[in-house]
């Protein structure tokens, strides 16, 4: 599917020279340029003549262009015989006879220089080409002034990358202290967070300790209903309720301490989200700032160059029309041919360079607009991954309260099993003591009376038989009792030691912040400092200078 365009048109725009070997190039073109331009249309037939096999042998666009592009073996007088073949043939000349070209017969004859005077001396000069040396001196002004201009745009071009690197390695500083600044708050939370753990086991372990004696005193009870007396069960409800009143009370000021930790959390948590919402807007104000101050720069930077265009393009036009009297006075009329050509083409060329740069300018336009973009996006992943944070962790504190609450629930519950069980066992009491009364009043079952006072006796003995074992089991009770509260004493006064630590870390990390944040303005400060400097330093170049043509038209 491939045409003469795709195989013949690339020869041409590299005129055989991505082809054909270096020697075998330099011979054809020794031809080429002793013959008639149409003769390289002849070359390019015959060059596809001689190829034919080849091309042939192509079956895709790709196998195209590496043909294209690497050198192939030919024999240069075989390629020219084809070409003068071609070119003497019939149907040639009846395709190149409309358009005016001569063909082989109607050529005229080369004309070699004439040979010099033989004469032992050259010839006197007295005169030289005024126009062609004005125009070679014009040329050479616009290329130094295209020269400077280049050297000109190459600094601005450093400077820019140098004003980006310092912006990015500021924004990597900041980056930084905010990560430190993120580091810190984070193993804040984790130690927040392992201090609640600690206080919920410790509440388990009270919870545990407090359904063991209590499981204890109901086993006690439950074994010595029937055979315990009314001021003993009295005792014990007694001791029951004043072990109850007292885990109550531990249990109020255990919640009084965590509801208070958790709101001094919440201030803490507060008080850290608004840092870190200072340090994010001061960043991006400075980033704002930095971006408006960098699209200042380009803007003027533009308009300079466009002022120096315009200034450049008035000069080129007094010139160009200096030059064209010139060589209206001094030339002939295949003079002002060749020089009417010659500007045309500096003036496409001069269009050509003015593209590039703008397009040069437009590209870096855009990736000043892709930096600022890419910022503002990872501004905006960073804001996401922020809030995402803070949902996680009200989330967290949410199921941490919901566990409390579920907890307490669950105590209350087990408390309100325990006071039933308690109840039943003082009914069961009441009612063998309802039983034992009901048996002495009765006088028609004296017998039962009598046993029933036997078994009072053996009560009586197994009570004062068992009154030992309970009198030491309940000093031992209120041993364990106080060992308990003597421990949860040392446990409080270790959490207000951690605490106290807690604190102090907390008072070492603002420290740690408060030095971040001068250096953060000292930075800045050295950063603005610099970009003064920079900027004085171009005004101090770009500042225009008496140009000497001025001078020398005045």
């Amino acid at each position: 599917g491939a045409g003469t365009n795709d195989y013949l048109w690339p020869v041409l725009q590299s005129m055989f020279s991505e082809v054909l070997e270096h020697k075998v190039w330099m011979n054809l073109m020794d031809h080429i340029l002793v013959n008639p331009p149409q003769f390289v249309v002849y070359l390019l037939a015959a060059f596809a003549v001689h190829m034919r096999g080849a091309l042939m042998s192509i079956r895709d666009k790709s196998q195209v262009a590496y043909f294209c592009s690497r050198v192939h073996p030919v024999d240069v007088r075989s390629l020219l015989s084809i070409a003068r073949k071609i070119e003497h043939s019939a149907r040639v000349q009846d395709v190149a006879s409309p358009f005016g070209l001569p063909g082989p017969d109607d050529r005229p004859p080369l004309q070699f220089l004439r040979p010099s005077d033989q004469s032992s001396s050259y010839p006197i000069v007295t005169s030289f080409p005024r126009s062609s040396v004005d125009h070679h001196l014009s040329q050479f002004k616009h290329i130094r002034e295209e020269e400077e201009q280049y050297l000109r745009r190459r600094k601005m071009a450093a400077e820019l990358e140098e004003q980006s690197r310092r912006a990015m390695a500021h924004d990597r500083v900041t980056r930084e202290q905010t990560e430190l600044v993120e580091q810190a708050r984070r193993e804040q939370l984790r130690q927040m967070e392992q201090l609640a753990a600690e206080r919920r086991e410790r509440m388990r372990q009270l919870d545990e300790r407090a359904k063991q004696a209590r499981l204890e005193q109901i086993q006690l009870l439950q074994a010595q209903g029937e055979n315990q007396s009314q001021t003993v069960t009295e005792r014990q409800m007694s001791m029951m309720r004043e072990l109850d009143r007292q885990l109550g009370e531990r249990l109020e000021e255990e919640e009084e301490w965590m509801r208070a930790r958790m709101e001094s959390e919440k201030l803490q948590e507060i008080e850290m989200a608004t840092v870190s919402n200072l340090h994010k807007a001061i960043q991006q104000r400075q980033q704002e700032a930095q971006a408006l101050q960098a699209q200042s720069e380009v803007e003027a930077r533009t308009k300079l160059l466009q002022a120096e265009q315009r200034s450049k393009e008035q000069r080129w036009m007094l010139e160009d029309q200096q030059q064209q009297l010139e060589t209206k006075m001094g030339l002939q009329e295949a003079e002002r041919r060749a020089a009417a050509s010659e500007e045309a083409s500096k003036k496409h060329a001069l269009e050509v360079k003015l593209h590039l740069e703008e397009e040069r300018q437009r590209q870096r336009l855009a990736a000043v607009e892709a930096q600022r973009q890419a910022r503002s996006l990872q501004e905006e992943m960073e804001a996401r991954q922020i809030k995402s944070e803070e949902e996680r962790r009200r989330v967290d504190q949410a199921l941490a309260q919901e566990e409390l609450r579920h907890m307490d629930s669950i105590a209350r519950r087990r408390e309100a099993e325990m006071r039933g069980r308690m109840e039943e066992g003082a009914r069961l009491v009441r009612e063998e003591k309802a039983r034992i009364e009901r048996l002495k009043e009765s006088r028609a079952q004296r017998l039962k009376v009598l046993e029933a006072r036997q078994r009072m006796e053996r009560f009586d003995r197994q009570l004062a038989e068992q009154q030992g074992a309970w009198r030491v089991a309940a000093d031992q009770h209120e041993r364990q009792v106080h060992s308990a509260l003597v421990q949860l004493d040392r446990e409080r006064e270790d959490i207000a030691a951690f605490d106290d630590e807690i604190v102090a870390r907390e008072g070492e990390l603002r420290k740690k912040v408060e030095s971040l944040d001068d250096q953060r303005i000292e930075h800045g400060r050295f950063v603005r400092s610099e970009r003064l400097k920079v900027k004085a330093s171009q005004l101090a170049e770009d500042a225009p200078a008496p140009s000497p043509s001025g001078a020398s038209s005045a």
